[in-house]
């Protein structure tokens, strides 16, 4: 059993090794892996010659063998690409985001950008968003001033502070209570959209990791600017579908 394990090990370490030797970034081996290439091909026909002997004959059966041993190696590569099978990821295809009741949403510093581009989106069918800021976007004055247009457009608004933008886990923490307070108020799955535009890629990370629990879509704005500005005609949300692996199907 010993001895087994320790062969098993070895045929590891020597398919983990062998592609080094064609690796450029490995300049040293590859260039040996190149030389060792070309002197075994160039014995294999060197006693090709020896034992067909060296006439026209031998040249075309070089030739024709050679073309298929290229066209063999091709169809190999195509069945084993065709059948093998991908890791199954969480993020699924993207595709244009519907207008929803419900919006979580990151702000960040400044007019004019893509969260707000969002509200915009939603807008028309827009009763409840959780409006999640930094120390930053709140002296900005730009929270107290969605704030007050979200109210008076009769949306519901909820401010979620973030102290640490960077913190993967708190991202987390905080999405997942808006979603939470959201089911409260009757927001099912797929009623409302995270929002992840303005927010760093830690903070998104963790919104990520919310939404996968709940099986919540994530949203983010295509943003087009001219001149520093966006332009909202040519800006328009799209969105991820979170979804379980096959083995998971059905246990979520």
């Amino acid at each position: 059993m010993k001895k087994t394990k320790r062969m098993a090990a070895r045929m590891r370490n020597m398919s983990e090794g062998f592609p080094l030797l064609f690796d450029p970034r490995t300049p040293v081996l590859f260039v040996l892996g190149g030389v060792l290439l070309s002197m075994v091909s160039s014995a294999c026909y060197d006693l090709l010659l020896l034992w067909l002997g060296e006439s026209w004959l031998t040249y075309v059966i070089t030739g024709l063998g050679s073309v298929v041993l290229l066209a063999g190696v091709v169809l190999a590569i195509y069945v084993v690409a065709s059948t093998h099978k991908r890791p199954s990821t969480i993020l699924g295809p993207e595709e244009r985001a519907s207008q929803r009741p419900g919006l979580v949403l990151f702000l960040s510093p400044g007019t004019g950008k893509a969260d707000e581009q969002a509200l915009r989106w939603h807008q028309p069918r827009l009763q409840h968003v959780w409006l999640l800021f930094t120390d930053e976007v709140e002296r900005d004055g730009k929270v107290e001033r969605l704030v007050a247009d979200c109210r008076q457009k009769d949306v519901q608004v909820y401010p979620l502070r973030i102290t640490n933008p960077r913190d993967a886990e708190e991202a987390r923490a905080v999405v997942s209570t808006a979603l939470a307070e959201a089911e409260r108020r009757g927001l099912k799955r797929g009623d409302l959209y995270v929002d992840i535009t303005s927010c760093l890629r830690p903070s998104a990370v963790g919104a990520t990791l919310a939404c996968s629990q709940t099986r919540h879509d994530i949203e983010y704005m295509v943003s087009h600017y001219e001149k520093g500005q966006l332009v909202s005609e040519k800006s328009e949300a799209m969105e991820i579908t979170l979804s379980a692996p096959p083995s998971q199907e059905g246990s979520v």
